[in-house]
């Protein structure tokens, strides 16, 4: 199934994100990817989410962005656990787009 995507300039990152989501800032950077908020509009809730680029290139990165997702689907029932809400990914470009909620800080703040 494929998903449409629309580009979104975001603090000079360029996002692919679905219809329903509308991009706010990016909250942070790091060695894996870029986070920024949105809004989804189908659910009117606010997201953080996750682009990692390249997702796979070389084993061990895929393994560590695989055992992100698995920790995040084994754990999503806890209730002081971010939940996973839907991933997408750009083969073309080796982009892997984590959506979740979204929280007003993080182990830095």
């Amino acid at each position: 199934m494929e998903i449409e995507l629309s580009p979104h300039k975001i603090g000079g990152q360029t996002f692919y994100l679905q219809p329903s989501i509308t991009p706010n800032s990016i909250v942070g950077k790091g060695s894996y990817g870029v986070v920024i908020s949105a809004t989804d509009t189908s659910s009117n809730k606010k997201v953080a989410i996750k682009r990692i680029k390249p997702y796979a290139g070389d084993e061990w990165e895929a393994r560590h962005t695989l055992r992100e997702i698995q920790l995040m689907r084994l754990l999503d029932v806890h209730p002081n656990i971010i939940s996973l809400s839907n991933l997408w990914t750009r083969d073309d470009d080796s982009e892997l787009y984590i959506t979740m909620e979204l929280m007003d800080s993080d182990l830095h703040q």
